[in-house]
């Protein structure tokens, strides 16, 4: 499959041989119980009363199968020196097709969870209305079916090429191979990560706007009660009166410190799962941010490099493959870390006193 090269006697070369050998077992691995175990809790009842949990349930789904079909690819092409794409023109196309859809998939449903608990946060009597389960469902409908379409040009831009040292299933069309890089760039990372930060910014300050509401009824209620207490103070103790001001003050109390813990329980549940959110997109950046860069600047690189310098691309298309891969290989750790509701379920999950009612949950209500 690869001809004897001298860049491929590189310590860098053989040292991303080695990575590809080792890493994506791993991953596969850690990757499919972590997205099986998030698919498990996100189906319990306690977590499908909400919009968010339904797309993150969608997410784990996409995750398991951008890693059997992206990372398990490269495992048997370096461990096997089985490629799958050079079976045919038609593997290589549509394999291709497969892992940018894929991956463009999960990257759009973090979109799609971001924008809605944003709508939610900010127009949370509209939201009712807006942000149902039959919207969400057309939603991940919608963004599955525009990305077949942006996707579709791989079945005639890509094709087996025998280049110098490699036979390689890639681009043949010059819209694959100098136009395609930038649009792949904004449909994956670009335009979704901007429209993430966007919709994570005005969730907190939504938040904020909580909190000084939350700070502005604490004050309000210290006040009244000190003046209410005051008032009580210089009433004769004989008086009628003296009955009915402390029902008034009580009910007052009361009235205010309701709409308090409301108000504060609210802003519980903004704050876990903004937590969340931003820990998945700032995630997403972090991790997906190497591989858009080097497919952008690869064609530029290669030109007229050493074979030293050949070799050393070479561990860094590998080291950016890790990186994307990873991210769909953790996100069940980040809804531990940073999820309140989710810690319980999975606990609760795997309580023996729960066992009885997890299955009728399962068997006697309707899942997604």
């Amino acid at each position: 499959m690869t001809n004897d090269t001298t860049f491929h006697h590189f310590q860098e070369f053989q040292t991303a041989v080695m990575i590809w050998l080792y890493f994506p077992p791993f991953l596969i691995i850690i990757g499919t119980i972590a997205n099986l175990l998030a698919i498990v809790v996100l189906l319990r009842k306690p977590m499908r009363t909400s919009n968010t949990m339904f797309y993150l349930l969608v997410l784990s789904f996409g995750d398991i199968f951008v890693l059997y079909t992206g990372l398990l690819r490269f495992w048997l092409k370096f461990g096997f020196d089985q490629d799958i794409r050079l079976i045919s023109n038609a593997f290589c196309k549509f394999h291709g097709f497969l892992v940018y859809v894929s991956l463009d998939f999960t990257a759009w449903v973090l979109v799609a969870v971001t924008v809605d608990r944003c709508f939610s946060i900010c127009h949370p009597f509209k939201a009712k209305v807006i942000c149902t389960r039959k919207v969400a469902k057309i939603t991940v409908c919608v963004i599955l079916g525009t990305l077949i379409a942006i996707n579709g040009h791989l079945f005639w831009s890509l094709a087996i090429k025998d280049l110098a040292d490699e036979i390689q299933c890639t681009g043949v069309t010059y819209f694959a191979n100098s136009i395609w890089p930038w649009i792949d760039f904004s449909v994956f990372s670009g335009i979704p990560f901007s429209i993430m930060i966007t919709s994570n910014i005005i969730i907190v300050r939504q938040l904020c706007r909580s909190s000084r509401r939350l700070m502005a009824h604490k004050m309000t209620d210290r006040t009244r009660c000190n003046a209410e207490r005051s008032d009580i103070a210089v009433v004769k103790p004989d008086s009628n009166s003296t009955s009915n001001q402390l029902r008034l003050t009580s009910n007052s109390l009361s009235k205010n410190g309701s709409e308090r813990n409301r108000i504060q329980q609210r802003t519980g549940k903004i704050s876990n799962v903004t937590v969340m959110l931003l820990s998945i997109n700032c995630l997403f950046l972090l991790l997906t941010a190497p591989i858009v860069i080097y497919l952008i600047g690869y064609i530029q690189w290669y030109v007229n490099v050493s074979d030293h310098s050949r070799a050393k691309m070479n561990l860094l298309w590998c080291f950016c493959n890790m990186m994307q891969y990873l991210n769909n290989s953790i996100h069940f750790f980040i809804y531990c870390l940073t999820g309140p509701k989710f810690r319980r379920e999975l606990k609760s999950t795997f309580t023996k006193g729960n066992r009885v009612a997890i299955t009728e949950q399962i068997s006697g209500t309707e899942l997604y």
